[in-house]
This record gives C-alpha cells, sequence and structure tokens, in this order.
C-alpha cells in the first residue's frame, strides 16, 4: 500500500513538474521524493535535497528553509560545515525559539565529539603500539 501511495506521489509530482510555474509545494513534494527512493540517510541523495533547498530558498526563503537546507548540507559535507550554517541562522536572531534549530545544532555537534572521540582513541593505539613496538626492539637489541 505504501509503495502505492509513494508511486501515485510522484506520478502527481512529474505533472505538477511538468506545468509551470513550480511552486513551493511542489519542490517540497520533490524532496520528499527524493527522501521516499532512499533506504535510509545514508542512501539519501543529499546532493539532490541541497539543490531542492536551493531553489525552495529562492522561491519561498524563511529561516526554516535554511535550517532543512543547512541539515542537508551537514548530511552531504559533514557535521562542521552544517554547525557552520545552523550558527550563522541563529547568529541572526533567527529561530531563536524553534527547537529543531537546536536539535540540528546539538546533533551536529554530537556528530563531531564522535569523531574526535574515535580519533583520540585511534591516536593512543597507535602511540600505545609504536612504543610497545619501540620497548621491543631495545628489548631485542
Amino acid at each position: 500500500m505504501e509503495s502505492e501511495q509513494i508511486a501515485e506521489g510522484k506520478e502527481r509530482l512529474r505533472e505538477a513538474m511538468s506545468s509551470p510555474p513550480v511552486g513551493a509545494y511542489t519542490v517540497q513534494a520533490a524532496v520528499a521524493a527524493v527522501h521516499a527512493d532512499a533506504t535510509d540517510a545514508n542512501a539519501t541523495d543529499w546532493t539532490q535535497i541541497i539543490h531542492l533547498y536551493d531553489v525552495l530558498r529562492e522561491i519561498n526563503p524563511s529561516p526554516v528553509v535554511e535550517l532543512n537546507w543547512a541539515v542537508a548540507v551537514s548530511m552531504k559535507n559533514g557535521p562542521s560545515e552544517g554547525l557552520a550554517c545552523v550558527e550563522a541562522i541563529l547568529s541572526r536572531g533567527e529561530l531563536q525559539d524553534y527547537f529543531l534549530a537546536h536539535a540540528a545544532r546539538a546533533f551536529a555537534v554530537l556528530v563531531l565529539a564522535v569523531v574526535l572521540a574515535v580519533v583520540w582513541i585511534l591516536v593512543r593505539y597507535i602511540k600505545r603500539r609504536r612504543r610497545a613496538r619501540r620497548v621491543r626492539t631495545e628489548l631485542q637489541g
């Protein structure tokens, strides 16, 4: 049933895209269609999502649209870039009371923290291995 609804939605989207002008709802439907095509976040075509949000930012600019664009940027280019985009929105005083803006910021910070923790663990591991190799070499020599 769900796949039939998605197929019908995509057909309606094709019809809407073929009869200009393309409006904000049509672009939002296109974003939804890209998400529907993906099995999970990793399989999502984030480049296409960013492009669609660029179009939406042109025809219907708003801080929420920009936030959605920032999340897509984060998913494609990494949390540092996404966090910078979210911080820019919040620094203008926009979306201060919008909890999803803070959730997007928190998610980017969390991903960065995990990456830094993994790097720290790997660096410690490599240092220990080098130290152990040096000690073995000294004991053998």
